[in-house]
């Protein structure tokens, strides 16, 4: 499913033009953010944003407990109240995330890779979800301490005892514990690792699914002089007919299985599994097909940069021109 594009204004593209002169050796990948096109606007949340400054200053209040349990000898208050430090922090994170405060600079992860068949190119690796991860293990953290003995408080219960007891006392928190702690367990077993690798010959893309007792692993690979069309798309997972989905950019041509030989005509590129922010690596793969002259930049040393996305400002001010896709 094809999608409507987007550019930036024209007074967008001068400011770009601008600073090529002032950075000629980033002069192409300059040229690729000044026609930014964005399939999938990255908007900005203002729900989210105001929920995200509106957990935090609990998280200074739990800093605060933690030192005081520190202070006091109390191990469970001070595990407990790190534990939910760690609980609020992340959902702040989350929230910033998810409001639209992603995708700031090139990640780190993005790096120059050597292939023997393909030469020197781009490696777009797989998305860690590493906010989720901090939710899910700082659940057992903050439920630890209605398992441990309580402290001497001369008879008095402390604010963590009361909300443990609140919540079942032992038992709930240690089921609690024990449920997130299985979801941690699986969200680390149950995984589907992906990188897009772009060469300035073809394109290679890798997928492994890892579940208990199971890994397969496909690899596909599209040479340049065989793609045919490169388009923008939503995924909504199999036999969804939900009105939102993922980005993924979608392939056509003469796609080849590293693996088995065999070929296909279309290769879906799960853009919403890597670590790019989804337009600029669009944009990239799009610019490479219609100029295969600037594909040797692959192989250039700070290649990187092709992939380093617009301001965020700019990108929020493409968002509000443009319509919510569906």
């Amino acid at each position: 499913m094809g999608l409507g594009l987007n550019q930036y204004p024209a007074s967008c593209s001068n400011e770009f033009r601008s600073e090529m002169s002032r950075n000629p050796s980033h002069s192409i990948s300059d040229r690729i953010r000044s026609s930014y096109e964005a399939p999938w606007p990255q908007r900005l949340e203002g729900t989210k944003l105001i929920a995200a400054i509106v957990v935090i200053p609990f998280a200074a209040v739990f800093i605060h407990f933690t030192v005081e349990g520190v202070q006091r000898n109390e191990l469970d208050t001070a595990i407990g109240f790190s534990g939910f430090t760690l609980l609020i922090s992340t959902i702040a994170g989350i929230a910033l995330t998810q409001g639209g405060l992603r995708h700031l600079t090139v990640p780190r992860r993005i790096s120059r890779n050597q292939n023997r068949g393909h030469g020197m190119g781009i490696l777009v690796p797989h998305k860690r979800d590493l906010l989720m991860v901090l939710l899910l293990s700082s659940l057992p953290v903050a439920a630890l301490p209605a398992l441990l003995p309580p402290h001497e408080d001369q008879g008095d219960l402390s604010l963590l005892d009361e909300v443990f007891l609140r919540i079942g006392g032992p038992v709930g928190a240690t089921v609690l514990g024990i449920f997130s702690l299985t979801l941690f367990i699986l969200s680390l077993i149950i995984r589907t690792p992906t990188s897009l690798e772009i060469y300035p010959n073809g394109i290679y893309l890798a997928v492994r699914r890892h579940i208990p007792f199971f890994t397969s692993t496909t690899e596909q690979v599209i040479e340049w002089d065989h793609i045919e069309s490169i388009t923008p798309a939503l995924y909504s997972g199999p036999n969804s007919k939900s009105p939102t989905g993922h980005p993924v950019i979608r392939i056509g041509g003469v796609i080849v299985d590293t693996r088995t030989g065999e070929k296909t005509s279309e290769l879906d590129v799960p853009t919403y599994r890597l670590i790019g922010e989804p337009n600029t690596v669009y944009g990239l793969l799009r610019f490479l097909q219609e100029n295969p002259d600037q594909r040797h930049l692959l192989s250039d040393v700070d290649s990187v940069e092709l992939l380093r996305p617009p301001p965020l400002l700019e990108r929020f001010r493409v968002s509000r021109s443009t319509e919510p896709t569906s």
